[in-house]
């Protein structure tokens, strides 16, 4: 018999979102908030109350790089959204995509670093689960083995990070479009025109972009969390294993490795420009020596005999 299915969105629309204001400002009472404030909680489908952030609506839990915001209603399919800092945001249980969208944009003023639309669209996903009696993720579908809400972190964990690396992954895509055009000048021509300002600027991208993917984000070390509660590592490793986040990882130092290796052709390459015309300008300032030498001491004092009374 096949189970019933709902749904998992995950969105990326910033790489940063500021989790303590978010949390600030959903903690504001109810005579301190403002229009924009009355405005996300419509948005997120109902209001919050500020003591201890409990409702008869929503729950908000804290758990350190995370956000958890959960609908407190006895329906049967209740409302989900992971917020996490590093700019991604999971939904479960939402019924529209324009829903989450609105969500997000009024997030904007919690956020930095905003990505462009054609990024976003890489990074986002929509996913499919039931609750089963083992954990299993096959064909885009998850098979939940409890109700527990750890166990969706767990899962959203993954899919955050998988959707990060997205991010990063079209933003490499664009380095190698920017650049896709060197080896062939290079095959056509044997040179290529980039003065070594120009390649130096593309090399500082490049490795701001390297720094990025490996020293700055998240996406390939084990969330604290799962040092203090590892319950449910094991249910995210096997959704991060079925989405591949090492071999996708491995995959763009790879690539990035190439387009360096290529940067750095064109700059020795501009680097034995530069020495060949400083050769070629002593050259030119040896031979004027000579010249004037030899205008000087041959044709004007010795042929022309100027300067002769001097003697």
């Amino acid at each position: 018999m096949e189970q019933p299915t709902q749904r998992i969105a995950v969105h990326c629309s910033h790489l940063a979102i500021d989790l303590d204001k978010v949390y600030s400002m959903v903690a504001s009472n109810e005579t301190t908030r403002s229009a924009y404030h009355r405005k996300f909680f419509d948005v997120a489908g109902s209001s919050f109350e500020s003591s201890e952030l409990h409702s008869d609506s929503w729950t908000a839990y804290p758990y350190g790089d995370v956000l958890y915001l959960r609908e407190t209603n006895k329906s049967a399919v209740r409302k989900e959204v992971f917020l996490f800092c590093f700019g991604v945001v999971v939904f479960w249980n939402w019924e529209t995509e324009s829903a989450e969208k609105s969500f997000l944009r009024l997030l904007s003023p919690f956020s930095s670093l905003t990505l462009t639309e054609e990024v976003q669209g890489c990074a986002s996903d929509d996913i499919e689960y039931y609750f089963g009696d083992t954990f299993a993720v096959r064909n885009d579908v998850v098979e939940l083995s409890s109700e527990s809400s750890d166990e969706r972190l767990a899962v959203s964990y993954a899919f955050s990070q998988s959707s990060l690396l997205s991010v990063f992954e079209a933003r490499v895509d664009e380095i190698i479009a920017r650049n896709e055009h060197i080896p062939v000048e290079l095959a056509k021509h044997g040179k290529i025109h980039m003065s070594q300002t120009a390649i130096s600027k593309e090399m500082g991208r490049l490795f701001m972009e390297r720094n990025s993917i490996n020293l700055e984000s998240d996406i390939l070390g084990t969330p604290d969390h799962f040092w203090e509660d590892d319950v449910w590592e094991p249910v995210y490793r096997t959704v991060s294993n079925y989405l591949e986040q090492e071999d996708r990882h491995d995959i763009l130092n790879k690539r990035l490795d190439c387009v360096r290796e290529l940067l750095d052709v064109l700059s020795t390459q501009s680097e034995n420009q530069h020495a060949s015309s400083l050769e070629m300008i002593i050259i030119w300032l040896i031979v004027s020596e000579v010249v004037v030498a030899i205008v000087w001491n041959v044709l004007i004092k010795d042929i022309l005999g100027y300067f002769q009374h001097c003697k």
